[in-house]
């Protein structure tokens, strides 16, 4: 799914992709907080964990990189 310039996303194209990421890296406790509405800074908010933080830091570096290649978003 690689965006190009005239592609549109929304929060739920993102959050739909953090959490397959997430779960493809084996993520431990992951947890959605619907946020819209609430705050300005954000619809959602994801929070996980892992084994280690080995772990965690490769689930953080994986989907950096792949929220920039699908979306722009570094």
């Amino acid at each position: 799914m690689a965006a190009t310039a005239h592609h549109t996303f929304n929060s739920e194209d993102l959050l739909k992709r953090i959490l397959s990421s997430l779960d493809e890296d084996k993520a431990e406790d992951v947890t959605q907080i619907d946020l819209r509405g609430k705050t300005s800074i954000g619809d959602y908010m994801v929070v996980a964990s892992g084994r280690s933080t080995r772990q965690v830091s490769a689930m953080a570096g994986k989907l950096c990189e792949k929220l920039k290649q699908d979306f722009g978003i570094s």
